[in-house]
């Protein structure tokens, strides 16, 4: 089956082809047709699903602005309820053109043009913009990462307090870049706000920020982490993992009797002190029912030392970096439910890049393939798949993978997964 992606750029190859070439197909397809059933259909797809467009995230950044805008129709303005928008710093040509352009002169006086007035004129013209979507519930702030200047900044907090003014009840807040030297009690403006994601190393003050955090009667927080940091914002004294100081001061000093989420995502593996602190993080926070740990080659015997210590989850998610590790996680988890130590635990995801699917015949008959989709008969015993002297190691581990996700099936464990693109 085509994807998405694939199908769209068949699209796009077709109206590259002339006009007059375009039409002459769409003559000899209609001919085929005695009524305009054809027609007739794509304009009530067009109509039914149109809409549709705008539920999505709408990307938007203050550089492209007015011509974003231009293509979403007005009266579907209150189907937009997310907003991912990217702020660039601002066009500084005005101020080398003022001198043969009057416009560039501030009105009801001759003062030149200043660089603070460019920055102003530009919040305005984002709040302009932004108030006429006032449907949306959730909004992601993309900022420029390394060492903006100061005027920047105050560009970000200016932002910032701008969309506290004009969603007020906004309920879900994305931070991405860096937020260094911003003010973050800001936050106490947004009435409703229930989670957050950000990366807490490119900020400052952790503790600070944690505590403000703390006051917001949060439902739930995301560490994302797309990259490392730049080199400027890493601690001297923490060369070799430069974020595991921020993430471990962060959640040391972070607290929510209503957190119900957390989810942590890194491009790197934790630290023992990380570790130590997110697991006093969730014997603080008792009322957290889904957790998900997205870090490279994390060890799964720190679900049992760190982690599962809370009765009330609900969700896990855990990255595996192959096979043999997944298998040790559904190992951990079979053994902590046998135990009451988790009983209401009910879903565990399992993320995880590309594996290649392996496919082979036991001597019983069992079929093994993708983990992800493969069933073993009940019939089957784990003394069974490894007495079966066939199975290759990488077969064993599929093998073993099963049937442990067999197991936690039958314990009422719902298994997913989620491969990366």
């Amino acid at each position: 089956m085509q994807t998405i992606e694939a199908m769209a750029s068949e699209s796009a190859l077709f109206f590259r082809l002339p006009l007059r070439i375009r039409q002459t197909i769409y003559s000899n397809v209609l001919k085929q047709t005695t009524e305009m059933f054809l027609l007739r259909t794509c304009r009530q797809i067009y109509v039914e699903s149109h809409q549709l467009v705008f539920r999505q995230p709408l990307k938007l950044s203050n550089q492209t602005l007015r011509q974003r805008l231009r293509k979403v129709p007005e009266r579907f303005m209150p189907e937009v309820t997310e907003i991912f928008f990217t702020l660039h710093d601002v066009d500084m040509t005005p101020l080398l053109s003022q001198t043969v352009s009057p416009s560039l002169v501030r009105s009801g006086n001759s003062l030149p043009l200043h660089t603070w007035d460019i920055y102003d004129t530009e919040v305005e013209s984002i709040r302009t913009a932004l108030i006429r979507f006032q449907s949306v519930t959730r909004f992601t702030l993309q900022v420029l990462e390394g060492s903006p200047s100061h005027l920047y900044r105050d560009f970000v907090g200016s932002i910032i307090g701008m969309l506290a003014s004009i969603y007020p009840n906004i309920n879900g807040l994305g931070f991405e870049g860096s937020f260094r030297d911003q003010n973050f009690q800001l936050l106490s403006r947004f009435m409703s706000l229930e989670s957050i994601s950000f990366d807490c190393h490119l900020v400052q003050r952790q503790a600070e920020i944690a505590k403000t955090f703390s006051r917001l009667n949060l439902t739930g927080v995301s560490f994302i982490t797309q990259r490392p940091p730049p080199r400027s914002f890493r601690h001297q004294d923490d060369m070799s993992t430069p974020t595991s100081s921020a993430m471990g001061e962060f959640l040391s000093t972070f607290t929510s009797q209503a957190l119900s989420s957390l989810c942590i995502s890194q491009p790197h593996a934790p630290t023992p002190n990380v570790l130590v602190s997110l697991r006093s993080f969730i014997y603080k926070n008792t009322r957290v029912n889904r957790l998900e740990l997205d870090w490279p080659r994390l060890d799964p015997e720190i679900l049992q030392r760190y982690t599962l210590l809370n009765k009330p989850l609900k969700c896990l998610w855990i990255r595996a970096v192959d096979r043999a590790s997944a298998f040790d996680i559904f190992r951990i988890i079979d053994e902590e439910k046998g135990d009451q130590r988790v009983v209401n635990l009910q879903d565990v995801g399992i993320l995880r890049s590309f594996w290649h699917p392996i496919v082979t015949e036991t001597k019983k008959q069992t079929r093994v393939s993708d983990s992800s989709r493969a069933e073993v008969s009940d019939r089957v015993t784990f003394k069974d798949i490894h007495q079966d002297e066939d199975l290759t190691s990488a077969e064993l581990d599929e093998a073993n993978l099963v049937f442990a996700q067999h197991r936690l099936r039958a314990l009422g464990v719902r298994v997913m997964w989620c491969t990366d693109p």
